[in-house]
């Protein structure tokens, strides 16, 4: 269980002689291999509330093994913001005219919604708008009468069962999964973009609207072209969220769902770790996404876009 390479080679030797049918020299070789491309055991950053590279959200959103310790989870880390925009296209250009690449606007399947979105390396901001007459997302309405503004936030998953149950073992009930599909631009008149949704039957029982979405062809999501942003932008490094009232309840709730060293609450506040991604909640904040960026000229600057604080750092 060490992380210290020359341990694991040991044990690798160690194990050798013994053989057997238990595949010993098996699960020692495994070890090895993990703390040899990593440098520690990606799947114990959830409990331990270490930020996961780029490399180990890949490798752990896979449902990689974790030895017993629980691998990745169900639920993993951030997987997409979605901003709700009374005017979706004005909304993309203002995206767009700083620096940012977005996907051709899509309209889904099942909702009477369309998007547009800004990808990074393996999360991304949904810009989202009422496309026509028809079913919303549960309380999408009364944002877009508000005004727009930060609606959502979606936590990753490998796959939908095991994400109920997760949801459930924070003592919310989930809804049944939901699918939705879209046509994949670009790939073949054959090729679709499918999702699978669980949402809680309470809509605010994590404060922020919050449900788990799995990706079931993420090649078609996450495409080469839609990574690179004029503006230098690779990630989002943080954001602000309002909500109506931090108590224990809720802090229970994402400690439950992320693990306790991924959750501070206090004074009013709660904050999350998103595998790296910071999020903070409290009554009153001011919505916010944080953009890191790099590259020549990168600065920090500001704007405001549907009530939200579009901050890009450089980093």
């Amino acid at each position: 269980h060490s992380e210290a390479l020359a341990d694991q080679e040991r044990c690798v030797a160690l194990m050798a002689p013994l053989g057997g049918e238990e595949n010993w020299v098996q699960y020692a070789e495994e070890h090895r291999d993990l703390i040899a491309r990593f440098g520690r055991f990606p799947h114990r950053n959830k409990v331990l509330g270490r930020p996961c590279t780029m490399e180990e959200r890949a490798f752990l959103r896979g449902g990689e093994t974790g030895f017993g310790q629980g691998g990745a989870g169900a639920v993993f880390g951030l997987d997409h913001l979605v901003v709700a925009c009374p005017d979706l296209e004005r909304s993309a250009a203002a995206w767009r005219d700083l620096g940012f690449t977005l996907t051709d606007r899509a309209a889904h399947e099942g909702w009477a919604t369309a998007n547009r979105c800004v990808m990074f390396g393996d999360h991304y901001v949904e810009l989202l708008g009422r496309a026509g007459e028809g079913p919303l997302p549960p309380g999408l309405a009364d944002c877009l009468e508000r005004g727009g503004g930060l609606y959502a936030m979606a936590f990753g998953a490998s796959e939908a069962g095991p994400a109920a149950e997760q949801v459930r073992a924070c003592g919310i009930e989930p809804r049944p999964v939901q699918h939705l599909s879209r046509k994949a631009p670009d790939a073949g008149p054959d090729a679709r973009i499918e999702v699978e949704l669980v949402l809680p039957a309470e809509p605010h029982a994590f404060g922020l609207p919050a449900f788990v979405c799995v990706h079931k062809a993420r090649a078609l999501v996450w495409r080469e072209e839609l990574l690179a942003h004029a503006n230098g932008a690779h990630e989002i490094a943080g954001f602000r969220a309002p909500v109506a009232e931090i108590d224990a309840p809720l802090a229970a709730r994402y400690r439950a769902l992320l693990g306790e060293a991924n959750v501070e609450s206090g004074k009013g506040a709660l904050g999350l770790n998103l595998w790296g991604i910071r999020g903070d909640f409290a009554p009153g904040l001011a919505p916010a996404i944080a953009v890191r960026a790099t590259g020549p000229g990168t600065e920090p600057r500001s704007a405001v876009i549907d009530g939200v604080a579009l901050e890009m750092t450089p980093g």
